[in-house]
């Protein structure tokens, strides 16, 4: 089961809590400080050095469903094996068997429940600079520059990704901005079939862009497999597909 810490206001009792959580946990998975390849030639090659810049902020832009899921199945990726994740959250629990489907079991997953904006961003700050993680998720609806500016630094400092979960794109100072939209499964019957995206590389710092259509490898945890490449032709986001399979908030 997750660990699930609830955040009200930033103060010392509540900072030393979730810094004993995060020793409690055993080190940040996926080693190195470079960048993490998704394992497929076409976005590797949009992206500098190869990969996801680990110390640097990602914004993530769709519908919540589709990002969500993307982000889980992107945030196993970083965590490998025995990496832990801080999944930063306005309210309400995870659900974590739609977690573990995309390679992140609940126990190696720390939720912070927070009431107000400044409360969870303030826990992604303290999480990415803690050095003990694999990577940070928080979902916010919008967010400023500036504090867009304070996740990227806070990323910087403990050499830790950041995932910003966004209702709609923004011009943020993020290293890549992405947009995620559902996509259909082949599979003939509603909900079977791995979950499958569109993705938009909207802006990469030093790199390219691009459209992809891939969908989740059941082989190994954070696994992706390309469905088609769509480089010459602008993505649709009214396309959409069954919000079920992506929900993960219970």
């Amino acid at each position: 089961m997750a660990d699930i810490v609830n955040i009200e206001r930033p103060n010392k009792a509540l900072l030393a809590g979730l810094r004993e959580r995060i020793r409690r946990l055993e080190g940040r998975g996926g080693g190195g400080d470079g960048g993490l390849p998704f394992g497929l030639v076409d976005i590797d090659a949009a992206l500098p050095g190869g990969g996801l810049a680990r110390g640097a902020l990602h914004a993530l832009a769709g519908e919540r469903p589709a990002v969500s899921g993307f982000a889980a199945a992107l945030a196993a990726r970083l965590a490998g094996k025995e990496g832990r994740v801080l999944w930063c959250r306005a309210g309400g629990d995870l659900h974590g068997p739609g977690v573990a489907a995309f390679g992140l079991p609940p126990e190696r997953l720390v939720v912070a429940r927070a009431r107000r904006p400044a409360d969870l961003l303030w826990a992604m700050e303290e999480g990415l600079k803690s050095r003990a993680l694999a990577a940070v998720l928080g979902e916010a609806e919008s967010l400023p520059p500036v504090t867009a500016r304070r996740l990227q630094l806070a990323a910087e400092t403990g050499g830790t990704p950041a995932l910003l979960l966004l209702a709609r794109d923004q011009p943020l100072p993020a290293v890549t901005r992405w947009r995620v939209t559902a996509e259909p499964s082949l599979s003939a019957l509603p909900g079977l079939g791995p979950p499958r995206w569109r993705l938009e590389l909207l802006r990469c710092r030093g790199g390219g862009t691009g459209t992809w259509i891939l969908e989740v490898s059941h082989g190994t945890a954070g696994g992706f497999a390309l469905v088609a490449g769509l480089s010459d032709r602008p993505a649709d986001p009214a396309v959409g597909s069954p919000a079920a399979r992506h929900r993960l908030a219970g």
